[in-house]
């Protein structure tokens, strides 16, 4: 049985008091909220965002992969170890709030008529715990990974310390002296999905890794040869460049680098890794919250919302490449690989469709934003922001 999302309003948020139930199943986390550790990876917010990552993937898995899910747990369970939380706090957590996600889940698509049956809610309720066992597993196995003794203690304080979200440049001088390591101008931080592949690190022997958090620490990216070097380091495995930063800001770049995997993950993003973040910036923010961008685009395109999908795609594609052509009607055929007469009477007829509005400057930046955002959320037979 698999329920479309896209028959659900949207996907319920872990709110207050499935927290507050979390927070009285697993006090360890609940101190963490209380003290707001300063670590970018910190459990709370990580939880949160894996579980709204793994309600996603549960209701629509041919569009979400599991994988997505899976990494953030296991990175959600080393960070859970980095801070000295016990297993058991994240194991209750974790079923706490996956068990309130899912009975609100089920209630809602009961109103609905997504599940006709009562047996269709205790079948969903099954696959659910089934679900949440493998998403269990994932977080053990980031858990222990990131417990195990550390051949050198110094380095491993050192990448603490270095991802922790305000670190001073005279803390991070001194780390890196115990361990070391040379304290470079600048840094970038690769997210990488876990896997048995791991990077070549042979090749920039002064990277700093994180396996247990998928990330590697690279200081001056932008070097010569630098590029190419962590190109090779991570053949074939999926990946993500955070931008350039100094290194009291890595918690930013591996925030970001986190961001634009799960995008990859996804299929948001189709560009093979490692993808640098700072390319997809546009990307980056529609997704991160894109409800706004959802509204504004069915506002924009409003003109379209009854046409047949294939058709409303078509129009889209031709929008969007004439405005990003600046009305060039030669350039935009170019582009499209179609004749420029084609162009000229789609153009005909969505100008009666949208009026002067088209060529209106103030509204140019609206259009832009909403045809890039129809064009991420939507799938290829025009389905997406309108599921008709």
């Amino acid at each position: 049985m698999t329920i479309a999302l896209h028959r659900l309003p949207s996907a319920p948020p872990v709110d207050a008091r499935a927290l507050d139930r979390l927070h009285r199943a697993a006090p360890a986390i609940a101190r963490a909220a209380v003290e707001e550790a300063a670590d970018a990876g910190r459990v709370p917010e990580g939880l949160d965002h894996a579980l709204q990552t793994a309600i996603t993937q549960f209701l629509d898995p041919a569009r979400h992969p599991e994988t997505t899910a899976l990494m953030l747990f296991h990175h959600l369970g080393a960070a859970a170890a980095d801070h000295g939380m016990p297993l058991h706090d994240v194991d209750a957590a974790q079923q706490t709030a996956i068990g309130t996600a899912v009975q609100r889940l089920a209630e809602q698509a009961l109103r609905l008529g997504v599940l006709a049956r009562p047996d269709e809610a205790g079948l969903l309720a099954r696959r659910a715990f089934a679900y949440a066992d493998r998403l269990k597993d994932a977080a053990t196995a980031g858990y222990n990974e990131a417990s195990r003794p550390d051949p050198d203690p110094a380095q491993r304080r050192l990448i603490t310390l270095l991802l922790r979200s305000s670190p001073t440049r005279l803390q991070l001088k001194q780390a890196a002296e115990q361990a070391g390591w040379t304290l470079p101008r600048t840094i970038a931080v690769v997210a990488f999905s876990p896997g048995p592949r791991r990077p070549a690190r042979h090749l920039l022997p002064d990277v700093l890794a994180h396996p247990a958090r998928g990330c590697l620490l690279v200081p001056d990216p932008d070097g010569p040869g630098r590029g190419a070097a962590l190109e090779r380091m991570l053949h074939a495995i999926p990946s993500a460049l955070g931008p350039t930063v100094e290194p009291t800001r890595a918690a930013a770049s591996l925030r970001l680098a986190r961001h634009t995997l799960d995008l990859v993950a996804t299929g948001v993003i189709t560009a093979s890794g490692p993808v640098p973040a700072m390319e997809h910036v546009p990307d980056l923010m529609i997704m991160n919250d894109p409800e706004p961008v959802r509204r504004l685009a069915e506002r924009q395109l409003a003109p379209l919302a009854h046409h047949p999908p294939k058709k409303r795609a078509v129009h889209v594609q031709t929008l969007r490449t004439w405005f990003v052509c600046g009305f060039n009607t030669s350039a935009t055929a170019e582009r499209l690989h179609v004749h420029a007469q084609t162009v000229r009477y789609r153009i005909r007829q969505l100008e009666l469709l949208f009026g002067p509005d088209l060529y209106d400057p103030d509204q140019s930046l609206n259009y832009m934003i909403a045809l890039h955002a129809w064009t991420l959320m939507s799938s290829p037979d025009g389905h997406g922001i309108w599921q008709t």
